[in-house]
């Protein structure tokens, strides 16, 4: 395994340096197409992330490169379409499959997180708001 060390900051900081907290179409297309590659290389290999959000998204102060971090989440299987039922990730992006804690596809939740972070870019806000009860404790998004 090799590690690598960034010298950077997360999407998150990157949005909150930014004055109107929301990047424009062209802007974000330059952040996100590194991602939907990164996406599409773990997917091809059989990888779910399972938390993708602005915080585990790094860009390299040095070349501007986006990193996708944090697999602690993530699994390897056999299939892409393997059935999961783990509960896992963050309130604001989990898609409803996760809430429900019905069974899921790991990828296709990827995809449904990638969607409510690429609407948080352009918009600066959730996609969604509601009130879930999550192992007992009360969330509001």
């Amino acid at each position: 395994m090799v590690l690598e060390y960034i010298e950077g900051f997360s999407l998150t900081k990157f949005l909150e340096r930014n004055n109107k907290k929301i990047l424009s179409e062209s802007e974000t297309k330059e952040l996100i197409i590194p991602l939907i590659e990164a996406l599409h290389y773990i997917h091809y290999k059989n990888i779910c992330h399972r938390d993708i959000k602005l915080d585990n998204i790094l860009i390299d102060a040095n070349t501007n490169k986006i990193k996708l971090i944090d697999f602690g989440f993530s699994t390897h299987s056999l299939s892409k379409d393997k059935i999961r039922n783990l509960f896992c990730g963050t309130p604001y992006y989990m898609p409803p499959e996760i809430i429900q804690k019905r069974e899921y596809i790991g990828t296709s939740c990827d995809i449904w997180s990638f969607g409510v972070l690429l609407y948080f870019i352009l918009c600066g806000k959730y996609p969604f708001r509601g009130i879930y009860i999550i192992n007992k404790k009360i969330i509001f998004i």
